[in-house]
């Protein structure tokens, strides 16, 4: 007997079993979630291949895990996160943990032009000296100009 507990609505998941407690599974979810936008998406290869080496004398899976649970308390809901918001946490995540800001916005540059990306993301520091060149900021679509000109009325 598994003692499996559903949600009572589709896509009826399992919340819980004997083995395994609701949080487990809750994290268990949001890893597989996480995996998805950042692992599957071909987006973050650079980010994904300096976890692989962070690791090398230890897990991936573990290494994966912590940055799981970072976007996890920075997005409580693992649905509806933006790309340039992915970007932006994958950029916290490695200059509060690993890298320098230098060599963090260096890394996800990369990976944020990979495909094709001329400009950088809007969240990174400007101010920073990048070694490949100048720094193009990121254009804004007039809707966007116009959101913030009704902002500031």
């Amino acid at each position: 007997n598994y003692q499996m507990v559903y949600q009572d609505h589709p896509p009826f998941q399992i919340l819980k079993t004997k083995d395994v407690s609701y949080e487990e599974m809750q994290m268990m979810t949001r890893f597989s979630k996480h995996w998805d936008l950042i692992g599957n998406s071909g987006h973050f290869v650079n980010f994904i291949q300096h976890l692989k080496s962070k690791a090398s004398m230890g897990s991936f899976f573990h290494e994966f895990l912590k940055f799981s649970q970072f976007l996890s308390a920075k997005f409580p809901t693992s649905h509806s996160i933006s790309l340039n918001h992915l970007f932006e946490s994958v950029y916290e995540y490695l200059s509060s943990t690993s890298l320098s800001q230098t060599e963090a916005f260096d890394l996800i540059t990369k990976d944020y032009q990979k495909n094709g990306r001329k400009n950088i993301p809007t969240f990174a520091n400007l101010s920073q000296v990048r070694s490949n060149g100048p720094v193009q900021k990121e254009k804004t679509s007039s809707l966007q100009k116009r959101q913030r000109a009704h902002q500031h009325v």
